[in-house]
């Protein structure tokens, strides 16, 4: 039982990630405004003020997503928030080899350190009581 536990912990800690950025994306690309890359693709290319709101808002969705693995979890709050940093550092490698056009060659990597070192961050807060 407790190994369902430790496994939902961190599957939900991911998906709320997940809804969070994509919340957060359907509003950034709103509100901030795009324009087409100059290679004629479908790509888009993003302003400085939508990357660093993705920037922003990625870490917040982290370190909720690390809150909520680690209070969860309840047990080893740290260690199931590593396992949580660990995926979405393997998950952030994957899709930093196919970058998004239009896309900045660093910033894919940028928010793979950020989502790793706000999921950490989240897991930290748990176990402090916040």
């Amino acid at each position: 039982m407790e190994i369902l536990r430790s496994i939902g912990a961190v599957v939900a800690g991911y998906a709320v990630m997940v809804v969070l950025v994509m919340v957060s994306f359907a509003a950034g690309a709103r509100f901030f405004r795009m324009a087409p890359t100059r290679a004629g693709g479908d790509g888009m290319t993003p302003s400085k003020g939508y990357l660093t709101f993705n920037l922003v808002s990625g870490l917040i969705a982290a370190v909720v997503g690390g809150w909520v693995t680690g209070c969860i979890a309840q047990r080893n709050m740290m260690l199931h928030a590593i396992a949580l940093a660990l995926l979405v550092a393997a998950m952030g490698v994957l899709s930093a080899r196919r970058p998004q056009p239009g896309q900045p060659a660093w910033y894919p990597w940028v928010i793979t350190l950020i989502g790793l070192s706000g999921a950490l961050i989240g897991g930290e807060l748990c176990v402090i009581g916040l």
